[in-house]
């Protein structure tokens, strides 16, 4: 009976949990345009903006406003990005650029990353 009860406990914890967290969730609508940047790609949607820059081969960060981008500041990333030149391919559905490593595909309706 105890275990019971401990479980249904964790489970209710795990499903309101997860339904917080989906509920916060805000898409960042359709890619709308994009430019090639020294060290990646600036992107517009249709909800707010995103740059993906390649600060080395397996290093990759993601930036996403609604509005306009303030000075980059990271705790987690605190080098300078190399002098890089990442593949970049681009298809009627998704934009992709490697660096060897690492490959991001951005689907472009909804826009969505993905890491591989």
């Amino acid at each position: 009976m105890r275990n019971n009860s401990l479980f249904l406990i964790i489970f209710t914890s795990i499903v309101f949990s997860v339904s917080a967290q989906s509920s916060q969730f805000q898409s960042l609508g359709n890619l709308k345009s994009y430019q090639l940047t020294p060290n990646g790609l600036s992107l517009i949607t249709s909800l707010g903006k995103a740059e993906v820059t390649v600060y080395s081969e397996g290093i990759i960060r993601i930036r996403i406003v609604k509005d306009d981008f303030t000075e980059p500041f990271s705790y987690a990333v605190i080098m300078k990005p190399q002098q890089l030149k990442p593949e970049f391919n681009e298809t009627p559905e998704k934009l992709t650029l490697s660096t060897g490593l690492i490959l991001v595909e951005i689907n472009r309706a909804p826009l969505r990353f993905a890491f591989y």
